[in-house]
């Protein structure tokens, strides 16, 4: 994680939960997704976006799609609510402050 660098300018989430969306959807089978493996989608954002990415979050969800969000921005910078709206669960939302638990071997 430290050594991800910011892309300067706007936050697009909603562009890239729509990729995300399009890829897992692939009903050509290129999707590479496979039977019986969990689809994950982790997002790295600093919460805000110019569009909300709620109602593209849902559709990956209703699609069995995981979805972590990171936030890339230390509080009180990072809009939270924005993370746990694409979640809807705040143990799947990480900031810099508790990222370290995804390095963590279980």
């Amino acid at each position: 994680m430290n050594t991800l660098r910011s892309i300067k300018g706007t936050t697009s989430t909603h562009l890239a939960l729509h990729e995300a969306y399009d890829l897992f959807t692939n009903r050509d089978g290129d999707s590479g997704a496979r039977e019986g493996v969990p689809k994950l989608a982790i997002v790295l954002t600093d919460g805000h976006s110019q569009r909300s990415p709620r109602n593209l979050a849902q559709r990956l969800k209703s699609e069995g799609v995981e979805i972590l969000a990171v936030s890339m921005t230390p509080r009180p910078y990072v809009d939270e609510r924005e993370l746990l709206g694409i979640t809807e669960d705040a143990s799947k939302v990480f900031t810099p402050s508790n990222v370290q638990v995804l390095m963590r071997p279980d």
